[in-house]
């Protein structure tokens, strides 16, 4: 809140244009969606609002903006997803990743998770730290 102050309040910069800071700051925005609602006033007085939801994205933690399953369906073992391929990311499209537990008689488990396809939206980017997805 405090950068969103100095930008806002004193700086006099529009709401709409510090988001993105505002996102990158807070150590609470990478465990929560955000969304945003802005009113404004046109030049004949009518009020619209407008609204955009931001979601955010991590290549290994959080691909196309949804979580893993804490535990494996078939096995229910915890966190035993394979890491994923960095070219299964970048598409868009859905891909499927695999539990990479192994069971008593030695054979992995055929536990699989569906990551579902990229959300039709527009990317927040900053290296290093995820994307925040504008739905």
């Amino acid at each position: 809140m405090i950068s969103y102050a100095d930008q806002v309040i004193s700086s006099g910069q529009p709401s709409k244009d510090s988001i993105a800071g505002l996102l990158y700051s807070s150590g609470v925005g990478k465990h929560t969606s955000l969304v945003y609602i802005n009113r404004s006033v046109s030049a004949g007085g009518k009020v619209a609002i407008d609204t955009s939801k931001y979601i955010w994205e991590h290549k290994s933690q959080r691909p196309h903006t949804f979580s893993f399953p804490i535990a494996c369906p078939l096995c229910a073992h915890i966190y035993p997803w394979q890491s994923i391929p960095n070219h299964l990311v970048d598409a868009p499209s859905a891909f499927m990743i695999n539990c990479k537990t192994k069971l008593g008689d030695g054979q992995r488990c055929k536990g699989t998770w569906v990551v579902p396809a990229c959300p039709e939206s527009s990317a927040v980017n900053l290296l290093y730290v995820g994307t925040w997805r504008v739905m």
